[in-house]
């Protein structure tokens, strides 16, 4: 590439690859004393934040739903799907709501979970107890009875 003595690429010449182009000079008549001054005024722009969406809790409504508490863990399930529903719409108050209706059912199923996991455990203890002591009775009832018929070997007296 050609250039003069201002740095500026002669527009005759051809540029190869890597090269980098640039426009020639300004055609100003001879004797001109024009001087021409570009300022670029700085840019002010706002950053306009999107409100983050709020969370669905899809999957402690759907761990609610398979381990827990089906019955509440659907409903769970249908607000989370509602969440994503109403942030789409761009309806962001609803979509708080839905979140918050998500989150609440969630922990309900799993309350309800919990609680038939104790009572349950429970259940199973007092029933073994209870087995226990049957057995241990009988047990003890047959050990300590003393026949009251003795046989010999001619025969019962």
């Amino acid at each position: 590439m050609e250039k003069d003595t201002a740095n500026h690429v002669s527009p005759t010449t051809q540029s190869r690859p890597g090269d980098l182009a640039v426009s020639p000079p300004p055609a100003y008549p001879y004797g001109s004393s024009t001087t021409m001054v570009t300022v670029q005024q700085p840019v002010v722009g706002v950053a306009v934040q999107q409100p983050r969406a709020p969370d669905d809790y899809m999957g402690l409504a759907i761990f609610t739903t398979l381990c827990c508490f089906w019955p509440v863990g659907i409903f769970a399930i249908l607000k989370a799907r509602d969440v994503h529903k109403r942030t789409w719409q761009g309806d962001t108050a609803g979509a708080m709501d839905a979140s918050r209706s998500a989150r609440r059912l969630s922990f309900i199923a799993l309350a309800i979970g919990i609680l038939g996991i104790i009572i349950s455990i429970v259940f199973m203890v007092v029933s073994l107890v209870i087995e226990h002591r049957i057995i241990n009775t009988a047990i003890s009832f047959v050990v300590t009875e003393q026949p009251s018929v003795t046989y010999s070997v001619y025969g019962m007296h």
